[in-house]
């Protein structure tokens, strides 16, 4: 099955109410997010990549960032940061996701890299700055 048919079916089974029975048909969905986070680092990525690319809400997204991708870092931060900084700082919606993320059981320094890359506006009553705010200020209002 394509990655992008596992992510749609991931924001179709999040857009379902826990209780609903509906939710059962997704299971798959739930085994392939726990094989990928546990045993395959990258491709948790990949699908965390492959949902944002689908333009999830935002309740969706906190899911997201709570599920699978505090999940992979703290069970591959190590192997995955790297990657995970290049992806901040080239992909305003990743590093907007990171956003969402809490320390869990990752490292120090890991949550130290998660924390220089991610942009934390919109999470848990952070304001949304004014797009590029700081580069607006002309130079004859600066001190």
């Amino acid at each position: 099955m394509e990655l992008k048919e596992v992510a749609k079916a991931w924001i179709e089974m999040w857009d379902i109410e826990l209780e609903d029975p509906a939710r059962n048909m997704y299971g798959w969905v739930d085994d392939f997010e726990y094989e990928a986070v546990y045993e395959n680092p990258d491709l948790a990525i990949d699908l965390v990549l492959e949902v944002l690319n689908h333009a999830p809400t935002d309740k969706t997204k906190e899911v997201l960032a709570a599920g699978p991708l505090e999940q992979v870092l703290a069970n591959h931060g190590s192997k995955i940061i790297e990657r995970v900084e290049s992806l901040a700082g080239s992909n305003p919606d990743f590093s907007s996701l990171l956003g969402g993320v809490w320390q869990n059981s990752m490292s120090p320094e890991i949550w130290q890299r998660v924390q220089r890359v991610w942009n934390r506006s919109g999470w848990d009553g952070n304001l949304v700055p004014q797009q590029n705010a700081i580069h607006d200020i002309t130079p004859d209002i600066c001190l």
